[in-house]
């Protein structure tokens, strides 16, 4: 083997690590952040209950990822709208008939999706608009979320 041959397979030795790396803190963050996000809305359902108002949220976040079962790189190389289907599909299994943009994100990001745009606002106004041109596979329902006719 070559040199320039050693060097192609060391350094495509070392892409893989660093795949694996970014993959390993993607997840560490999003569930840093669905952590923050769980805590934040029990203190909203908490503070409702002081004013005897009903509870605004059900925590779904953790009980989602919980039965979802995502394999790091389910959705690498995929289509949104496929990727989409399938999360809906398999939720959908676990008895959780539709999902929120947020959450459809976080699980896209879980299972390495690779986004195009650098923006989060951006990504999922991707996701958005991938399932709108589906509207034979995908219903927006009234409350915002997303699931399949």
């Amino acid at each position: 083997m070559s040199n320039v041959e050693e060097a192609i397979v060391d350094l495509e030795r070392r892409l893989k690590e660093i795949e694996a790396e970014e993959q390993r803190i993607i997840t560490t963050v999003v569930k840093q952040l669905e952590d923050e996000e769980q805590r934040i809305k029990a203190a909203i359902n908490s503070l409702c209950a002081v004013i005897g108002q009903p509870r605004k949220y059900d925590e779904v976040t953790s009980e989602l990822h919980q039965t979802s079962q995502t394999r790091p790189d389910q959705y690498k190389g995929k289509r949104i709208a496929y990727a989409v289907e399938e999360i809906l599909k398999k939720w959908r299994e676990a008895g959780i008939s539709s999902a929120t943009l947020d959450q459809l994100y976080k699980e896209l990001l879980l299972g390495g999706f690779a986004y195009i745009n650098r923006t989060v606002g951006l990504q999922k106004r991707g996701i958005a608009i991938a399932m709108g041109k589906q509207s034979e596979k995908f219903q927006k329902l009234t409350n915002g979320a997303w699931s399949l006719k």
